[in-house]
């Protein structure tokens, strides 16, 4: 059997909902990295006080997250959880396209604060439908294959975009190029390469629309008291939420600030994404649901190892730095992303009998503390940067989120032993 049938017949073991999902995460990493890099990078390209617009961008964003969850809650009670995921999606791309339309004289921080928060409340609608989805439609057996997939699918996109979009868009700097095509500024760059976003976006939204999948009218899903096993969930998340808030933030403005130009960017990313996607197919493939707190732990000391050769080479290599610190967040994000899903996934599992509660109850729950980490973790970061110098509050941000993942390990075990607890 070649190696394409091999994989394809791993995908054979899901069912058609799952399968369905799957074929359309994989068009949504396609949009993906317009939505985190070059989002991130078109604000920093407009920002008028350095990377003040990233900072507050991504509050806005991550205060704007748990509101899209309560916010699909509550029209899940009238609508499908499919049509959620749908209006989702598409929330974010059209916020980021018509912000690339803005003139640039009028994208005051008001218009990113704005932005941000709007791109937030879509994407908590699109992640909660589709963490409900993928509760409803896989096993706990077959979370670590479904999330390595996932995950692979994220980074073979990682691969392609990237170094397309960031080649396509830093055009605009030819002057060569700029002479015969005067139409071609930066501006026109990226509201072309958002409509490409737009167009993906919608095919990802009609692959689930067209699907057929498990879901009820919600009731009350909000609640606020939990079984003693649930706070070690709700840490987990909340240190995750720390690392996402650094991973969506932080290697866009190090490149930027240290290397400069969108193509770098995409070269970059590109590099990090094809070391990953190894790593990832690995760890996939050959492990079992008690195997997820080593494949974090891996991915934590990935991250470790990346922050420390980043801090030595900081102060006399900074282009370097910049590299290591894009390859040590991409490389590490799916070995720590995917056991993580699959493990609060594990505990909704076994919560949602013991109290008697709906899927999307815990998913809010769990979202909040995220998005309450990612607003502490960006914070704090930014604090540091405006009382120490530059490089040293790079530094010591990093090594607080290397320090914590490993914290994130011991819970990951915790929560995988919760069998046992019951």
């Amino acid at each position: 059997m070649s190696f394409i049938d091999k994989q394809v017949a791993k995908f054979q073991v899901f069912d058609a909902p799952a399968q369905r999902i799957l074929k359309a995460n994989f068009i949504y990493y396609f949009f993906f990295p317009f939505f985190i890099l070059f989002s991130q990078a078109y604000v920093y390209a407009n920002s008028p006080g350095g990377i003040s617009y990233n900072v507050f961008w991504g509050v806005m964003h991550f205060i704007g997250n748990p509101l899209g969850y309560l916010v699909c809650g509550y029209f899940l009670r009238r609508f499908e959880v499919k049509t959620m995921y749908a209006a989702g999606m598409i929330i974010m791309a059209l916020n980021m396209w018509i912000m690339m339309l803005i003139p640039q004289e009028y994208f005051n921080a008001t218009a990113c604060y704005v932005f941000g928060f709007i791109s937030g409340i879509g994407s908590g609608m699109y992640w909660s439908s589709r963490f409900y989805l993928t509760i409803v439609s896989t096993k706990d057996e077959t979370r670590n294959l479904f999330n390595g997939i996932d995950f692979m699918f994220q980074i073979i996109s990682g691969i392609v975009m990237p170094i397309t979009v960031g080649t396509y868009i830093s055009l605009y700097e030819n002057e060569g190029f700029r002479a015969k095509f005067e139409f071609f500024t930066q501006q026109f760059a990226y509201i072309s390469a958002g409509l490409v976003a737009v167009l993906l976006a919608l095919a990802a939204s009609a692959i689930i629309v067209r699907g057929s999948f498990k879901t009820v009218k919600l009731g009350r899903f909000l609640h606020f008291s939990f079984s003693p096993e649930w706070k070690s969930t709700r840490f987990f998340a909340f240190i995750m939420g720390c690392y996402h808030a650094g991973i969506i933030c932080l290697p866009t403005i190090v490149t930027l600030r240290f290397i400069g130009g969108e193509g770098a960017l995409g070269l970059i990313d590109t590099v990090a994404h094809v070391l990953a996607l190894i790593t990832i197919y690995i760890a996939s493939t050959i492990s079992r649901p008690e195997d997820r707190p080593k494949i974090m732990l891996l991915g934590a000391a990935i991250f470790a190892v990346g922050i420390a050769l980043f801090t030595g080479s900081l102060a006399t290599l900074p282009v370097y730095a910049a590299v290591i610190t894009s390859v040590a967040f991409y490389l590490s994000d799916p070995t720590m992303n995917f056991p993580y899903r699959a493990s609060f996934m594990k505990s909704i599992d076994l919560l949602r009998v013991k109290e008697n509660r709906g899927e999307f109850t815990y998913l809010c729950d769990i979202e909040i503390f995220n998005a309450i980490g990612r607003v502490v973790s960006i914070l704090a970061f930014f604090v540091l940067y405006q009382v120490l110098p530059e490089k040293t509050s790079f530094i010591t941000y990093f090594i607080g989120l290397a320090i914590l993942q490993f914290i994130n390990v011991v819970l990951c075990k915790r929560i995988n032993n919760l069998k046992t607890i019951f």
